[in-house]
């Protein structure tokens, strides 16, 4: 069982995508990503997100609450656990795995990404360009 930990990171009224630097047979190049890590042994999501940020993109975060827990139905032996990310400092454009990331509204994500874009996920994602609380599950 292959789990990663997926960071929906909000700065004020956008949040972050990139492409990932390297290709892999299952990540395509040309497919933009919300920052992610897989889990090491014994690692909580929470801490491979505090990680991937620290590690990999200079940035200090505050990893605010589980949004939703998705096993895609095209690989059930992967987990991914969603969280919202809070920014709280830190001014690096640079990262160690992706690049052109970029920083768009939140209801703008349909333009760049379709995984795991469920009616609930988009509805969730227009609260939060809102700023109103929103419980996914």
């Amino acid at each position: 069982m292959v789990k990663w930990a997926v960071a929906i990171l909000k700065k004020e009224d956008h949040i972050l995508i990139g492409q990932l630097k390297e290709r892999t047979m299952t990540m395509p190049n040309m497919t933009l990503y919300f920052p992610f890590t897989e889990l090491k042994e014994n690692e909580s999501p929470r801490k491979a997100i505090k990680r991937i940020f620290e590690e990999d993109f200079n940035l200090d975060v505050e990893v605010d609450k589980l949004i939703d827990k998705y096993v895609p139905s095209e690989n059930p032996k992967l987990t991914q656990y969603i969280y919202l990310v809070k920014y709280k400092g830190g001014s690096s454009a640079i990262s160690k795995s992706m690049k052109d990331m970029t920083w768009i509204k939140p209801t703008q994500i349909t333009k760049y990404l379709t995984n795991f874009m469920s009616k609930s996920f988009m509805e969730y994602l227009e609260h939060l360009e809102k700023g109103k609380e929103f419980e996914f599950y």
